[in-house]
Order: structure tokens, then C-alpha cells, then sequence
């Protein structure tokens, strides 16, 4: 192949939540930290890109899931006389035939040569995941290396590697995130059996077009209150944590708005002859003999509140109901293609930036469409996500959405926050507990019943213009049309998936393994 590039949308997703964890250095077993010599350091240094060689070396993920081209750049074939070749191959659960090993870059190739990979367009992928693979010429009179020659065959997915033997395996593949080019990773290949000197500068090749996985995840941005809401999102191919919830004035609703480490602060947040207990909006005791409803008592700030809740003092995003901290969310299902937060049903991708070429679905930024391509009885739409074909076309009223090709109430099976009622697609104040609250200012007992009113809502025009109420700092937003994800959706790894990567890792330092000088 020639030395055209090819920078078209983003290329594949990094199917590992252990990818993105911290980095940690990686020795070979029973030996030091690699890389060494310098060599792998030299070359990104003169590429100008402030990786630490040492320090941000991966040896994770061992599969890739592709969406859509592909650019492969070599950089180095080191100095010895080996000429390596690099491919990919289709991953199946068994190590792939010679017949199902494709080359890219062939033993003849020389850097700074550059190889596109449009592998959706290949006949010989099957459709899944794919992995990829170093041949040498090891033991071959041939220094040429090629399916046809092969010495040795390494693979990204370890456990094929000729010299396999569990942990104490031999590391062949260094990955790294470019610090200077977004989207872009380094592949780095050692290529002696059993060992070498562990320079890994035998082939490296840089991969432009990359993005990371396991976007959508809540995550905590170390900020006070409501900003400490975020979810993680793929920014020029790093897995970051985005603020999702803005600031906002201060509400009755037990959640710090403003972001300040203070809950329900301040003054006005309730109608006159009403103050702030535990996120909802109660009366003020009264004078005279019957100062609360006798279900109640008047506490020491001169509320009307439930005994059991007298004293009791809730984590952050809680309220008290019978004594106990509840979740505002617990019970609640939110409207169509909305999610709940903090008591509040949202628009998950309402404040979410997604980079270029990428679309938010659920809150989480994947491919375009138009990249990724779409799933069975899918078409890709403009707006870069996926429609089922039924609904192509047809058109819905407000607060309704097209599924199977029919109009749905997208209030269906709705189970708002307490003190609200689904209309028109969205949660809003009901006229009941806009009722009860102008019945407490006007002097006469209303119950808590452990949940917001309309005073612990306040208006807000939305993201969408909606005009619809909201808690501060969180606007609500109607039900919008979301196409379900296609095959290229992200994968959200759980928290156990990501100890088991990183006590993978752990587990391949200090191991012993016989290391082997490079002869060529």
C-alpha cells in the first residue's frame, strides 16, 4: 500500500475499562521495568510527543472493536536485520490460522510509510472484534518476514504467544496514548522468543483515528454539590470525567445547588409561612394551642416536621422520610430518554460536548453513524444516530416518541419525583402540590409526606426551551427521540471489571521468567 493517510471519522473503540486506568509500570518477569535502553524514549522525544516511555507504557487492551478506517504509520524497525511485518486478525475465542493472519504493513516497508485500514470494507473480516499481530523471521534463512516465512507469530491477545506460560509470559506489545496527537496510540513490539533486550523499538507503528470506550459512566469531579454529578466521556480519545450539572440558585430539595458544601442554604426558599426541612418545603409552627398537625411537631427551627426526622441529619442528595436518608431517585422511572439525578428527571445528554464525529446516546458520546453504521432494521440519520426504519419519516407530537413505527406517550409507565406528574413528556410540579403549598402559605396545615412540592422546584427555562419547572442548575428538558445505540455503542465496564485489569497487571511483577539475550 502507498503512503496515503487517511483521516476520515474516528476509528475504533478500545474494548477494555482497564485501558484507561491509572497508569502503573510494567516489568518483564523476574526482570526490570520496560521499556529499556532508551531507545522507545529517543523516539518519542524526537517525535516531539512528552510521553514517558517507562511510565505510560500499557500492555492493555488485547482486542479492538473497529468502526471505520484506520491509519497506520510505521516508525521504527530498530536496528537489527529482522524484517517484521504487522497485521490484524479476527478474534473468535481460538488463535487465528495463517490463513486468517492479514498483513498491513509488509517486511519491505519502511518508516515513515503510512497504511490505511479500512477494515469494514475488507472481505475477510468477519464482523466482531480483531486483534493484532507481529510475524517474525526467527530461525528462517529468509530475514524477510511474511505468512509465507514465518519464525514466530505474537499476537495483542497474549495468551497465543508462542511463549506463553501463563503469568510469567514474556511482554510483546507496549501500547501508548499520544500526548501530542489526539486520537492517536503507538503500537511497540519486542520480537525475540522468550526474550530480547526489551528496547521494543522492533516495529512501532502509531494509529491515528483512535477513540476510548466505556463513555456514559457516572463518575464524581471532585467539586462540591451538584457539580460533583458527572458522567465519562471520550475527549480527543481520553476517558474523562465532564461535569454534567451546572450551578445553579439554592433550592429546597436537600442537594446544594450552588455548589458551595452547603445544602438548602439560604433565604426564600420557600412561600411565606414555610421553611426548609430536609428538602421539602413545611409549614412554620403556629402560635397558640394547636401549633402542628398532630401527625407532626414543631422542631427547634420552628418547622412543622415528622418526629421520626427531629435531629436527623442526611448525606448530600438525601431527604428524610420516616427517620430514614431515602434516595430521591429510589422509585422513580423517569420519561422517555431521560434519566434521574438528584430527584430530578433530566436529559442525560443535556451539558454534554462529544468530540467530533461522535454523537451523545444516553448520555454517553459514540460514533456517528455515519461512521460506526447502524444496527438491523436501522438507518443512519443526519443528525449522526440510528432510526429504525419503521420510524423513518413519521412524525410525532409533542411528548410522544415513534417506536415500531407507532406513536408512543413517552409519559407511559412514568413514575415521577415525588410531588410531580408527567405531562406532555416531561416531570413538572403537579397541580395538586402546587395546591397544597399555596394552602400552607395561606396559614392552614399541609403534611410533608416526605416529598417536594413545587416550592422545591424552581422554574427554569430548560436546555430545549421547554419552559417546563426544574430544579436549579439542572434544567428539564422534554422527552426527545433518541435512537437506540448501534453495534458500536460503548461498553461500560464495572468496577470490578476494572480491579480485575489492574490486579492483572500486579500479578506480572516480581514473577520469574529466564531472560534471554537478543542474538541476531
Amino acid at each position: 500500500m502507498g503512503p496515503s493517510r487517511v483521516f476520515a471519522c474516528v476509528a475504533f473503540l478500545l474494548a477494555s475499562l482497564s485501558w484507561m486506568r491509572a497508569p502503573l509500570a510494567l516489568n518483564q518477569p523476574n526482570g526490570p521495568q520496560i521499556p529499556e535502553n532508551g531507545d522507545l524514549q529517543a523516539l518519542f522525544d524526537q517525535a516531539q510527543d512528552p510521553i514517558s516511555a517507562v511510565a505510560d507504557a500499557a500492555d492493555a487492551p488485547e482486542t479492538f472493536s473497529p468502526t471505520c478506517n484506520l491509519t497506520f504509520t510505521l516508525l521504527s524497525r530498530g536496528s537489527a536485520a529482522f524484517q517484521n511485518v504487522f497485521g490484524w486478525y479476527n478474534v473468535t475465542g481460538q488463535a487465528p490460522p495463517n490463513s486468517d493472519l492479514h498483513v498491513l504493513i509488509s517486511c519491505n516497508a519502511q518508516p515513515p510509510q503510512s497504511f490505511p485500514l479500512a477494515i469494514k470494507n475488507d472481505p475477510s473480516y468477519l464482523g466482531g472484534k480483531v486483534g493484532f499481530f507481529l510475524i517474525t523471521p526467527e530461525g528462517k534463512p529468509s530475514l524477510c518476514a511474511s505468512v509465507d516465512n514465518i519464525g514466530h507469530v505474537y499476537y495483542s491477545e497474549r495468551g497465543y504467544n508462542p511463549d506463553n506460560v501463563g503469568v510469567d509470559s514474556y511482554i510483546h506489545l507496549l501500547i501508548f496514548d499520544s500526548k501530542k496527537i489526539a486520537k492517536s496510540f503507538y503500537f511497540a513490539w519486542e520480537d525475540l522468543f522468550g526474550g530480547g533486550d526489551n528496547n521494543f523499538v522492533d516495529l512501532v507503528a502509531r494509529v491515528d483515528g483512535v477513540s476510548c470506550a466505556n463513555g456514559g459512566a457516572s463518575c464524581q469531579t471532585g467539586k462540591l454539590g451538584v457539580c460533583g454529578y458527572g458522567t465519562m466521556q471520550c475527549q480527543n480519545g481520553m476517558l474523562t470525567c465532564l461535569q454534567s450539572v451546572q450551578p445553579g440558585p439554592e433550592s429546597c430539595d436537600a442537594v446544594d445547588n450552588d455548589c458551595n458544601g452547603a445544602v438548602d442554604d439560604g433565604m426564600g426558599l420557600c412561600p411565606d409561612g414555610q421553611g426548609c426541612d430536609h428538602g421539602v418545603c413545611v409549614p412554620k409552627c403556629s402560635s397558640g394551642e394547636f401549633t402542628c398537625p398532630p401527625n407532626q411537631v414543631c422542631s427547634m427551627d420552628g418547622l412543622c416536621v415528622e418526629p421520626a426526622c427531629v435531629g436527623v441529619t442526611c448525606p448530600d442528595a438525601q431527604k428524610c422520610v420516616a427517620g430514614g436518608c431515602v434516595d430521591p431517585c429510589g422509585g422513580v422511572v423517569c420519561p422517555h430518554a431521560q434519566t434521574c439525578v438528584f430527584g430530578v428527571c433530566i436529559d442525560p445528554c443535556q451539558g454534554i460536548a462529544c468530540d467530533m464525529g461522535q454523537v451523545c446516546v444516553a448520555g454517553a458520546c459514540i460514533e456517528s453513524c455515519a461512521c460506526a453504521g447502524c444496527g438491523p432494521m436501522q438507518t443512519c440519520q443526519p443528525d449522526g444516530r440510528c432510526l429504525e426504519d419503521a420510524c423513518v419519516g413519521k412524525s410525532c407530537p409533542a411528548g410522544q416518541y415513534c417506536a415500531a413505527g407507532a406513536c408512543v406517550d413517552a409519559c407511559s409507565g412514568v413514575q415521577c419525583p415525588a410531588g410531580e406528574a408527567c405531562a406532555t413528556g416531561a416531570c413538572a410540579p403537579s397541580d395538586m402540590s402546587a395546591a397544597s403549598s399555596a394552602a400552607s402559605s395561606s396559614g392552614n396545615f399541609v403534611g410533608s409526606g416526605g416529598g417536594g412540592g413545587a416550592s422545591s422546584v424552581a422554574a427554569s427555562s430548560g436546555a430545549g426551551g421547554s419552559g417546563m419547572g426544574g430544579a436549579p442548575g439542572i434544567s428539564r428538558v422534554p422527552a426527545r427521540d433518541v435512537a437506540k445505540p448501534s453495534s458500536c455503542a460503548c461498553h461500560v465496564g464495572s468496577a470490578d471489571e476494572a480491579t480485575l485489569g489492574g490486579a492483572a497487571s500486579l500479578a506480572l511483577l516480581g514473577l520469574a521468567l529466564r531472560r534471554r539475550s537478543k542474538r541476531r
